[in-house]
């Protein structure tokens, strides 16, 4: 990891926590209320957006965004987080009529938005991307190119999706 950014570059740009951070000054954030517990790393070129609420031991893999605008994102303790993974949000609703990106007004577009939550213990692998108005329990394990679009229950793990079929099951049935 290269540079990090120091204690005090942090608290200027509004992300407080309680001790030990390691986010690498490659990381961008953009309009941010940050509250975080301890141990936390965040690597190379991430990008948080908007307000996050991260527990203690937390980890960030390479080029992965958090985007939260109007909504919360939180995270428990203990989780990671892999590489090129994303957590949204808001996104556009792909089933709509309306058509639309950040450059039309939010009245031309249909746009779908809500809480963000991730329980304690939890692995999020490569490439994942959860959206908007979705609960992930505790001690729950999401397998790499999985999109989250809908809760998922304690103790559960997703292995892959495949034409809308999620393949969950509990930690205790293995």
């Amino acid at each position: 990891m290269n540079a990090l950014y120091t204690d005090e570059e942090l608290k200027e740009l509004n992300f407080n926590f309680k001790a030990s951070v390691q986010i690498s000054n490659y990381t961008n954030f953009y309009n941010i209320t940050v509250d975080a517990g301890e141990n936390i790393r965040i690597d190379d070129f991430c990008i948080i957006k908007g307000k996050i609420a991260l527990g203690s031991n937390i980890h960030i893999g390479s080029h992965s965004v958090i985007g939260s605008k109007l909504h919360k994102v939180t995270i428990g303790d203990n989780v990671g987080i892999s590489n090129n993974a994303s957590i949204y949000t808001a996104t556009e609703n792909f089933l709509s009529s309306f058509r639309g990106n950040p450059t039309i007004d939010d009245e031309y577009r249909d746009i779908i938005s809500g809480d963000v939550s991730i329980g304690n213990n939890c692995i999020i692998g490569a490439g994942v991307v959860i959206l908007p108005n979705v609960k992930i329990g505790n001690n729950v394990s999401i397998g790499a190119n999985v999109v989250i679009s809908t809760d998922i229950k304690d103790n559960s793990y997703i292995l892959s999706n495949n034409k809308n079929k999620e393949f969950i099951r509990s930690l205790w049935c293995i």
